[in-house]
Order: structure tokens, then sequence, then C-alpha cells
């Protein structure tokens, strides 16, 4: 299978997965476990997190599919998912700055934006980034770590920003 046929399935892969994940939080009945790995309030973090698992996810199936041949994998599927995650953050903030409210299709759209993204630019950084070994992988593997701990710690300890605040209906 080819990198860029890959690199399609996991864009479906991450939207489907993804939006199952903005409902499994209610659906459990308010699970802790559940909520690690899913949205359990509109807040823009919360939405993050419906990118960044399934994003996650893939990337580690990826990387034992072809990933370990591309010295960069890592660095590069971590610099796309940063890249996904900040289109859905200045996408929602430009367009409820300009409108006021939010929209559910423009949420909508905001997120198939953000995965788009960060595919569409792990796809483009992957071209001709042969090597069998690079150091930075062990750093870039040390801060995907980093994210993880946030995303658990801050799921039940949100900080006190605009980030983690629901927007008003």
């Amino acid at each position: 299978m080819s990198r860029k046929t890959l690199h399609i399935l996991g864009v479906i892969f991450v939207l489907i997965l993804g939006t199952l994940l903005h409902f499994t939080y209610k659906w459990s009945g308010g699970n802790n476990f559940v909520a690690l790995f899913s949205a359990t309030d509109e807040s823009t973090f919360e939405h993050l997190k419906l990118l960044f698992w399934p994003f996650l996810i893939f990337t580690v199936i990826e990387y034992f599919v072809y990933g370990k041949e591309y010295g960069r994998f890592i660095c590069i599927r971590l610099l796309s998912v940063l890249f996904g995650m900040a289109i859905i953050i200045v996408t929602f903030y430009t367009y409820t700055g300009v409108l006021g409210f939010n929209l559910l299709p423009l949420d909508i759209i905001t997120f198939l934006l953000g995965v788009i993204g960060a595919f569409y630019l792990s796809y483009k950084l992957l071209h001709g980034a042969y090597s069998l070994r690079d150091p930075r992988q062990i750093f870039c593997t040390f801060i995907w770590i980093v994210m993880i701990a946030c995303f658990i710690v801050w799921t039940f300890h949100p900080l006190n920003i605009g980030l983690f605040i629901s927007p008003k209906v």
C-alpha cells in the first residue's frame, strides 16, 4: 500500500474515530477512563483530543507498517499533529471572534481542516525523508510522551485559560 493511500486512510480513520470520541464520554455515563480520550465538554481543548488520540493511534500503526523506514518519522508526525491542532485552534478562535458565536457546521469544518492539514503536512514532509537514524527521534518521542501526559492531566485538572472553557451556546 502506498504512503499516499495510507495517509488517505489515516484521514478517514481520524475523522471517524474523532467523531465517535465526541460522543463516547456521554455514552459511557461519564466514565473517567473514557474521559481521557473523549470530549467531556465543548471546550477547544476537549476537541483537540478528537484529533490527537486517533492521530496517535494511527501513527503507531503506521510506524510498524512503514514508519521505521523513515529516520524522522516520529518527529514528522509530531509536527503534523501540532500543525493540525494549531489549525483547529486558530480557525475556531478566528471564526468565533469574527462572528461572536460558534456554529456546529463551522466546528465540523474546523475539525476536518485540522485532520486534513495534519496528514497533508505529514505526507509532504515524509517525501524524501528516508534515513536510518536521526537522534532527534528520541527528543520527539519525549515530546509525544509529554503531550500524552498533558492531555491526561489537563482532562481532570484544566488550566484556567480560554482554551479549557466551553464556549457559550
